[in-house]
């Protein structure tokens, strides 16, 4: 499993808005390398002249096999073939005095193009002891001390993840680790583009963009990246490390003596030959003491494209565009010292407070507007104006939805799938039971905000497009769309086959989201799934579905009959739980998730052992009799029933004691007893995962689990037992006549009386 990271550290402030283009870039960068020499041993400064002398680079070793020079898209590069060195003859004194004005905020941005072409681990280790090095693509740092930086970005391997990494600006570093090297931007998996590596999805675009912004004004890191397409978005923002203590500039303790180098770190040509090919082996106390492992040389192979240092902050809009403008804002509201303060007055501002977790000063004018809906009788048209509110579904519905969606069953989880899926549901009225139905996703809307969306790379094996809407804070309820780009097809929900996306053969809404499957199909045998759909569909937990009376032969084959020899054990311990798990679990016999992503039996391809599926090569399928489609955890152990000759196991003629499942048909066995009233389910057989999500969602538990947990929402406390019948009745209302529209639910719950307290 590749699992692609890109750590990096700077900041954004504000700046009057421009086109961030090549004129742009000559008159307003300190720095800037084209790359537009077709020979020799000099990289030229192209920067404003008015900046200061030219920070002229020079390349160590300009010879065919060290260097190459070229041109892709009308963009010319310097590809740096092997461990090279380019670097300013000495100390950087343009940047150094231009960042670091005596007086004034101090701010950065570092842009740089680059392709990298190093699929290998090569040059990475840790000097310090625990302190990786990453190998540089952008160094400024002292000349004497390869651990004392301004700044870098680097690329490094940690247990064979691929990163870009930096440091940030302050310059605290000292003689030890330390500074905001534990503290450095991140982005997602699979964002790092290396195209030796992306052949059975090659990115549209190889060369990436790469802006990292820092600014003293107001402390706020963020970092961007172009993605397969070569659009730019946001990846991270980040707000800590960047302390200013005693009244000094950000950037005040960089070092003097900093020397600018692209492609290693500060050092000398003799240095970098004679530097180990693998610092990996240099870790821990051996490399205090290993003048090798010591050696200035952390060198980078690839493109380099472009590289432009600014003293300034470049903007949201001037990197991305009016994609920027997608992020959320709460609103400022003036002070209306005339506000007339009632009991309705109150009311509404009590349910606008529940509708959007936040509070709100009593003069907002939106309450209002909800006072003249109470004063009308109207509370459900107060609650709808409330549930306008953009925080109705950035924070109340997604923590709702967030709760659902994860094993931990926490709200503290990334937007994913699963709930952006349940956000749009909400916005847009639908009828809830498509949720666990219907061939239904929601995604971002990519002509409205800047987030990587390559489907295989960032929506199928990666949480990267959703998880971009969180670095964002984008407002939800704009950018959520159910449709393709043309704005009539609806998105469908897709699979990756282990070369590209296509169509989800089995789409059932939630049941089959990444997030959901992500988080209780992987490993295991796939019972998980039939005890969380309990858990978050019906609200309730397995333990209280188990039923002792329901027949056991739909039991897996890898339940022992005899668990420690006695077979009492196995009817009083196992049997009541394994009769519901059991002859519901075939519904998910066709699914697994594995290497980061889904994998189904019609789609994947089949391999030959675990550890095949382990490294994404496809899916490891049953080889019982009869099971062809079937993965191979769904029949765990069966060769073992099947062929050992212990006669506890066998019921007669070489017959295994248990289920061999084959196919996706299953039953139910929660039908008996109390559970027959208690779910009333309207049906007790089926095959496949739409027709289990169908017979979940037709349930009486269904509308009443959901209402409890929006009770809990909007009224921040579980329901009391007192309160059974007003859930019982809320929740026939909202299946019987709103067609369960769950944002009228919210509504209707958050200005009942049980809600408010009397109110």
């Amino acid at each position: 499993m590749r699992t692609n990271l890109i750590i990096l550290l700077l900041l954004a402030g504000s700046v009057s808005q421009a086109q961030i283009d090549m004129t742009y870039r000559r008159q307003n960068a300190v720095v800037l390398y084209e790359f537009n020499e077709t020979s020799g041993n000099q990289v030229l400064d192209t920067a404003n002249a008015s900046f200061g002398s030219p920070i002229n680079l020079t390349i160590a070793d300009p010879s065919a096999g060290a260097v190459a020079r070229g041109t892709t898209g009308g963009d010319n590069y310097l590809e740096l073939v092997t461990r090279n060195l380019i670097q300013s003859s000495g100390a950087a004194t343009k940047l150094l005095n231009a960042c670091r004005p005596a007086s004034g905020d101090h701010a950065l941005t570092i842009e740089a193009w680059f392709e990298n072409n190093d699929p290998a681990q090569p040059s990475v280790g840790e000097f310090p002891g625990g302190t990786p090095q990453p190998n540089r693509i952008v160094n400024f740092g002292s000349a004497s001390d390869i651990r004392r930086n301004n700044f870098y970005m680097g690329q490094f391997y940690d247990n064979a993840e691929f990163l870009y990494s930096a440091i940030n600006t302050s310059g605290n570093e000292g003689a030890a680790p330390g500074g905001s090297l534990n503290n450095s931007i991140r982005t997602n998996m699979n964002q790092v583009i290396i195209p030796a590596l992306e052949s059975a999805n090659p990115p549209a675009v190889n060369m990436q963009k790469m802006f990292v912004t820092l600014s003293q004004a107001d402390r706020t890191a963020r970092m961007y990246l172009s993605d397969r397409e070569g659009n730019v978005s946001i990846v991270a923002p980040f707000a800590n490390g960047f302390g200013v203590e005693g009244g000094k500039g950000l950037f005040s303790d960089w070092y003097a003596d900093g020397v600018l180098t692209i492609g290693n770190v500060a050092s000398t040509a003799t240095e970098v030959q004679n530097a180990p090919a693998a610092f990996r082996t240099c870790v821990g106390n051996v490399a205090n003491n290993d003048a090798t492992c010591r050696a200035k040389s952390r060198y980078w192979k690839g493109k380099i494209y472009m590289v432009a240092i600014y003293c300034r902050a470049l903007s949201e809009e001037q990197i991305i565009g009016s994609r920027a403008n997608a992020t959320y804002r709460n609103p400022v509201i003036p002070i209306d010292v005339n506000t007339v303060i009632n009991d309705q007055r109150l009311k509404a501002q009590e349910i606008f407070q529940r509708i959007t977790s936040v509070k709100t000063p009593i003069y907002d004018p939106v309450l209002t507007q909800m006072v003249e809906r109470l004063n009308a009788n109207d509370p459900i048209g107060a609650a709808r104006i409330a549930t306008n509110d953009p925080r109705f579904y950035n924070i109340t519905v997604r923590d709702f939805a967030s709760k659902m969606s994860n094993r931990p069953e926490t709200i503290n989880v990334p937007l994913n799938d699963f709930t952006a899926t349940v956000i749009g549901v909400v916005r847009d009225e639908l009828n809830a039971q498509k949720l666990l139905t219907d061939n239904l996703v929601y995604r971002i809307d990519t002509s409205k905000a800047a987030v990587p969306a390559n489907l295989v790379t960032d929506i199928l094996r990666s949480n990267n497009h959703y998880q971009a809407a969180d670095t964002q804070r984008l407002n939800l309820g704009d950018v959520l769309t159910r449709f393709e780009a043309n704005g009539s097809t609806p998105l469908k929900q897709k699979i990756f086959d282990g070369v590209r996306g296509q169509d989800m053969p089995t789409p059932a809404g939630l049941l089959t989201s990444r997030s959901w499957l992500e988080s209780h199909a992987i490993a295991g045998t796939n019972r998980r799934l039939v005890e969380y759909t309990f858990r978050a569909f019906h609200c309730t937990p397995l333990e209280n579905v188990a039923d002792s009376n329901g027949p056991d032969n739909v039991v897996g084959v890898d339940i022992d009959r005899f668990p420690g020899g006695s077979h009492t054990k196995f009817t009083t311990t196992c049997r009541a739980c394994h009769t519901v798990m059991d002859s519901l679990r075939p519904a998910w016999s066709y699914f697994t998730f594995n290497s980061n992503y889904v994998m189904h039996a019609f789609t994947n391809p089949s391999v030959a052992t675990q550890g095949a599926e382990d490294l994404g090569q496809g899916m490891f399928k049953s080889d019982a009799p009869g099971a062809s489609y079937v993965a191979r955890k769904i029949n765990h152990n069966v060769q073992a029933w099947l062929y050992d000759d212990r006669p506890k196991t066998y019921a007669g003629n070489n017959t295994p004691v248990g289920r061999i499942t084959t196919d996706d048909n299953w039953s139910n066995n929660a039908i008996y007893g109390a559970n027959a009233s208690y779910f009333t389910w309207k049906q007790t057989s089926g095959k496949g995962i739409q027709a289990y999500g169908q017979m979940f969602a037709d349930s009486k538990q269904y509308p009443t689990c959901i209402a409890k947990r929006i009770y809990a929402s909007v009224c921040k406390r579980e329901p009391a037992s007192s309160e059974t019948e007003f859930i019982k009745n809320v929740a026939t209302e909202f299946s019987a006549t709103q067609g369960y529209n769950l944002k009228w639910l919210f509504q209707k719950i958050v200005t009942s009386r049980e809600c408010l307290g009397g109110q």
